[in-house]
């Protein structure tokens, strides 16, 4: 009942406010309140480090590691999923079919669970940051992070090269971590395929 309002009144301190400050804001609270209706209410309270991203009407921005050890940096907003992020990572390191793919929450102790696409990439990161403010009595900090990696095995085009080099580096990593216990021979071959 008192979104259209406030959407109206936003719209006109846009067009008309004589302040480039005021009409800054105005524009980009406008864009947060029509985002908002799209998805449901937030899982967790916002961090610092994102209200002070809002408040300087700038993107969070966030670190996806690759299997390869590689990383890439994004920017995120309160609205942005973890599918957009998976989407924005598939297309940024040119793979042709992201479907076996997705992002994990992984840790220093090698835990580690794939992320709902539907889940909010700030919700995760205010749930760090809870985590780490819960253990901070304790001498142990964990270390999050965001990790793209294969979630699904199967046949991956071979002409799909950049999801090749991704599945092999993983399968480097599986073994040489003890994930997948692998014989002489196996190791063999795949130590064969990098030359």
């Amino acid at each position: 009942a008192l979104r259209p309002v406030v959407e109206t009144h936003l719209k006109n301190a846009a067009d008309n406010a004589t302040d480039d400050h005021v009409k800054t804001y105005a524009k980009y609270s406008l864009l947060r309140l029509l985002r908002c209706g799209d998805q449901e209410r937030r899982l967790e309270v916002p961090c610092i480090d994102e209200i002070n991203a809002v408040i300087e009407y700038k993107p969070y921005s966030i670190n996806i590691t690759l299997v390869n050890s590689t990383a890439i940096n994004m920017d995120v907003d309160a609205w942005t999923t973890i599918a957009d992020v998976g989407k924005a990572v598939s297309h940024r390191v040119q793979i042709d079919n992201p479907i076996p793919f997705a992002l994990f929450e992984s840790n220093e102790d090698d835990l580690e669970r794939v992320l709902d696409e539907e889940d909010r990439v700030m919700d995760i990161i205010a749930y760090w940051d809870r985590d780490i403010a819960s253990r901070k009595t304790r001498n142990y900090m964990p270390d999050f992070r965001f990790v793209y990696k294969l979630r699904l095995y199967y046949d991956i085009n071979e002409n799909d090269t950049s999801a090749v080099e991704l599945a092999y580096y993983q399968a480097v990593f599986d073994v040489n971590d003890s994930r997948y216990p692998c014989t002489e021979e196996d190791a063999v071959n795949l130590a064969a395929f990098e030359a």
